[in-house]
C-alpha cells in the first residue's frame, strides 16, 4: 500500500482508539460466529515499547506487509500506536471485514434533533459514543478504511425498529455500500428474532453498488427483501438465505435471479399427505427463478417429523431432489441436508451401499454433476457451526477411458469417490480396492490438491481394526 504526505495531516496518533476498535479476523473465515462479538473481543494489548517505532523504520516494506498479515492483531495495534508508516500498511488488515452491531448505538443516536435519511453521516459520527460505534467513526474516518472493506456484518439486530432508526441505518449501510469500493459480501446473520422485522427495514435504493459486491447472506428471501435490496446489487452472483416465503417462489417472475450461480437455503419438509405440493415448490419454482445455478445448498428439516413417518420424508426428499436435479442444468455442486437420519443411513459400513446408489441416481439425472456433498440430520444444531461441518461427506465424480480407440475417444467409466480425508467412508475405498497400498494410491489419485490424504499407517492401523468387517461383511455395488 502506497503512503503519501497528504497522509500526514490525518493525524492517526490522536484517534488511535477510534481507528481500531474494529477488530478483523481471517478473510478465509466466512463462517465466523457474528455473534459471538462483546467488548472483551475488541480489546486489544498493551501498547508497544517506544524503541520499536526505530525498529520498525528501517524495515522493508516488504516485510511490514507479511508482518502486518500474519501477526496478531492486537500486537499489530500497539506497534501502530508508535509507527505511522505501520499504520499505512495495516489499513487493510485493520478494515478489511467489520461487524458492526447497530442494537448497541441506533437508540443514542435516534432521538437527536434534526436526524433523518438525508442527514450527512459525517454530522452523525460525534453522536456515536460507545465502544461499538466507535467502529463506525474509525471506519468513516477515511475514504481509505472504506477502501480496504471486503465484508461486512451486520449483527444481533433489535427486533424492531423506530422509525428514525431505520432512518438512520439505513444511511449508514448506503454510506459504507457506495463507498466502498472493494466491498464483496454483506452479511446480516439471523439471530433469534424474526427474519421480517430484520431486513425488511434495510433499503440499498439509490445506493451504486461496487462490482465487487457479489455475496450475500440474509436471514430470509421474500419479495420486501427483492425490492429493498437485491435488485440494487447488480453484480450479486452468490446468494445465502435462512429461508425462502413460500409466496415469493410463486410469485417471482422467470429469469429474475439468472444472475445468480450459487444458492444456498433452508426448506421445510410436511409429511401429511395433504401438504404435498407445499413441501416440493422449490423443486418446481427455484429453477425458473435461479435457471443458472451451479452450487445449491438445500438444508432440508421437518418440524413435524415422526418415526413412523420415515418412507413419507423419504419419498419427499426423492421428489425434491428429482425435481431440482432434473431442471438445473448448469448445475456442478449439489449440497443436501438429509431430513432424518433413517434417509440413507451411511453410518458404519452396512449402508454405504444405500449411499452410492444416491449418488449414481443423482448423476444419471444431471450428467453435469462434478461434487456431491451430503450433510448427517442434526435438529438442534445451527446450520454452519462446528459441529454440524464435523458430520458430512463430499463426494466427487471421476471418470476415466475404457479401452480407448486410436483417436482417443471411447467409453468411460464414471464413478463417484469419497472425501478421503473423511474417515466414515473410507469403507467405501476398502471395499472397492481391497489392499491398503492400492486404496491410498486411489486416494492420492482423485483427491491430490483438494483433501488431506491419510498416511499408509493410518490406513493399516484402520484396515487392522476392521479387519473381519471388510472380509466378511463389506461388499460395494
Amino acid at each position: 500500500m502506497d503512503y503519501s504526505p497528504e497522509d500526514a495531516e490525518f493525524d492517526a496518533f490522536e484517534t488511535t482508539e477510534v481507528f481500531y476498535d474494529a477488530m478483523e479476523y481471517p478473510l478465509e473465515d466466512s463462517e465466523f460466529d457474528a455473534f459471538g462479538f462483546t467488548e472483551e473481543f475488541y480489546e486489544t494489548g498493551p501498547e508497544a515499547r517506544a524503541d520499536a517505532n526505530t525498529t520498525i523504520l528501517s524495515l522493508p516494506i516488504e516485510l511490514l506487509l507479511e508482518i502486518t498479515q500474519y501477526s496478531k492483531f492486537s500486537d499489530i495495534y500497539s506497534l501502530t500506536t508508535v509507527n505511522k508508516i505501520l499504520h499505512a500498511v495495516a489499513i487493510e488488515r485493520f478494515y478489511s471485514v467489520v461487524a458492526i452491531e447497530p442494537r448497541n448505538f441506533l437508540s443514542r443516536v435516534a432521538t437527536a434533533p434534526g436526524i433523518s435519511k438525508d442527514s450527512d453521516i459525517a454530522n452523525m459520527l460525534p453522536l456515536f459514543d460507545c465502544k461499538f460505534s466507535s467502529i463506525l467513526r474509525g471506519l468513516f474516518a477515511h475514504k481509505r478504511h472504506l477502501w480496504a472493506l471486503r465484508k461486512l456484518v451486520l449483527c444481533n439486530f433489535p427486533g424492531k425498529y423506530k422509525e428514525t432508526e431505520t432512518m438512520l441505518l439505513c444511511t449508514i449501510v448506503r454510506g459504507i455500500v457506495n463507498d466502498a469500493t472493494g466491498l464483496g459480501t454483506l452479511r446480516i446473520p439471523g439471530t433469534t428474532w424474526h427474519p421480517n422485522y430484520r431486513v425488511a427495514s434495510l433499503d440499498l435504493t439509490g445506493v451504486t453498488s461496487p462490482p465487487t459486491l457479489r455475496v450475500v447472506d440474509i436471514p430470509t428471501l421474500s419479495e420486501d427483501v427483492s425490492q429493498a435490496i437485491l435488485r440494487h446489487i447488480g453484480s450479486l452472483t452468490e446468494l445465502t438465505v435462512g429461508e425462502v416465503a413460500q409466496e415469493f417462489l410463486k410469485s417471482c417472475p422467470n429469469n429474475m435471479y439468472s444472475h445468480i450461480t450459487s444458492f444456498s437455503s433452508h426448506w421445510e419438509i410436511y409429511p401429511k399427505p395433504e401438504l404435498h405440493s407445499l413441501s416440493t415448490e422449490i423443486g418446481h419454482h427455484l429453477p425458473r427463478i435461479m435457471p443458472n445455478l451451479q452450487t445449491l445448498t438445500l438444508r432440508l428439516t421437518c418440524s413435524d417429523y415422526r418415526q413412523n413417518q420415515s418412507t413419507t420424508l423419504i419419498e419427499r426428499f426423492d421428489w425434491i431432489c428429482d425435481l431440482l436435479l432434473r431442471k438445473l442444468t448448469n448445475l456442478k455442486h449439489f449440497s443436501i441436508q438429509k431430513v432424518s437420519e433413517s434417509i440413507y443411513n451411511t453410518d458404519g459400513s452396512r449402508h454405504i451401499n444405500e449411499e452410492v446408489a444416491m449418488l449414481k441416481r443423482f448423476a444419471s439425472l444431471r450428467p453435469s454433476l462434478e461434487y456431491v456433498t451430503i450433510y448427517k440430520h442434526y435438529p438442534y444444531l445451527v446450520f454452519g457451526s462446528d459441529y454440524y461441518y464435523e458430520s458430512f461427506v463430499t463426494w466427487k465424480k471421476v471418470a476415466y477411458p475404457l479401452n480407448p480407440d486410436s483417436t482417443g475417444y471411447g467409453l468411460w467409466d464414471v464413478f463417484w469417490t469419497p472425501d478421503p480425508s473423511t474417515t466414515r467412508r473410507w469403507w467405501w475405498w476398502f471395499g472397492v480396492y481391497g489392499h491398503v497400498v492400492d486404496v491410498r494410491a486411489k486416494m492420492v489419485q482423485h483427491w491430490k490438491g483438494e483433501r488431506d490424504i491419510p498416511s499408509l499407517e493410518e490406513l493399516e492401523q484402520w484396515e487392522y481394526n476392521h479387519a473381519d468387517t471388510i472380509k466378511n461383511c463389506l461388499k460395494i455395488v
